[in-house]
């Protein structure tokens, strides 16, 4: 089954070539309500994959958006807790490695609690979720799972680097 945004995509397509309605009649076109108190002049917070900063946020954050931040200058600190074979072969450009989370026991070496943090594994699995929930528990409300984690990041050809590091 094709990813939700490429849904919506080929539906968009799709209404373009046959000539159908812009949003099916089923469903009405989202609301775009403000919330009282919010400031004039930002866009109103929307549904979302939970990709984009500030309180859209959940709990993962795209490759996508993790490359365009790494390439921009604005990089998070990438934590990796693959184990250390797998760093020293290769892994995102600027990570530390934290094998198996022992970053748990070393939360001076992370950054301000107030910083990006994404953490990654393998293949953007429960041990990397389960950790970035457990760093925005201890305060580092930032903290997100690379989803698809370090395998995506490669096989997309996104920028890594090989040798030891931590």
């Amino acid at each position: 089954m094709p990813r939700p945004h490429l849904r919506s995509t080929l539906r968009r397509l799709a209404q373009r070539v046959l000539g159908g309605p812009a949003t099916p009649p089923d469903r009405p076109a989202p609301a775009r309500a403000r919330p009282e108190g919010e400031l004039k002049g930002l866009p109103p917070l929307q549904p979302g994959r939970g990709e984009t900063p500030g309180p859209n946020h959940k709990q993962d954050i795209s490759r996508e958006w993790a490359s365009a931040q790494l390439l921009s200058g604005v990089s998070p600190f990438f934590l990796d807790i693959r184990p250390v074979e797998a760093f020293a072969r290769a892994h995102i450009e600027g990570a530390r490695s934290f094998p198996g989370g022992t970053i748990r026991d070393r939360l001076d070496a992370l950054p301000d609690a107030g910083e990006r943090v994404v953490v990654y594994d393998d293949e953007g699995g429960e041990d990397a979720a389960a950790l970035a929930a457990w760093l925005r528990a201890q305060g580092w409300g930032l903290a997100r799972r690379l989803a698809g984690g370090f395998r995506d990041w490669e096989a997309f050809g996104e920028p890594v680097e090989a040798g030891t590091g931590g």
